[in-house]
């Protein structure tokens, strides 16, 4: 993951309820982060009330867990990302309920391949 952030705009893990898309976001960045949004929070999703406002305020990497619970934060983050080239600038959390579908939208994403088989015992389906 930490490859694909290095080398693209906006990343997606995505994966079914339970499977460690969070627990591995927080690897990156901590939760008490003001960069860090879990959509399950409603203050997070109170924080994105304005997101184009909210999110072309911060720096560095924004996490934002839970994604697929607000579709219409894709167009403004179309936006963000048509403004900066710089790589690492968003990690999505998507669930899923297919562990391989991913969702790029505007083609800016790198979805991460799935693990091996030696990882099988990591990531549970």
């Amino acid at each position: 993951m930490r490859n694909a952030l290095a080398r693209s705009r906006a990343v997606i893990l995505t994966g079914p309820r339970q499977c460690g898309k969070t627990t591995l976001a927080q690897t990156i960045i901590h939760r008490a982060s003001p960069n860090y949004f879990d959509l399950e929070n409603p203050l997070d999703e109170g924080r994105l009330e304005h997101p184009l406002d909210t999110l072309s305020r911060l720096d560095g990497l924004v996490v934002i867990d839970e994604v697929q619970r607000r579709p219409n934060l894709f167009p403004a983050l179309r936006v963000l990302l048509d403004r900066s080239d710089t790589p690492g600038q968003y990690l999505l959390c998507w669930e899923a309920l297919r562990p391989r579908c991913c969702a790029k939208p505007a083609n800016r994403c790198w979805a991460a391949p799935k693990p091996s088989k030696s990882a099988d015992s990591t990531w549970p389906r």
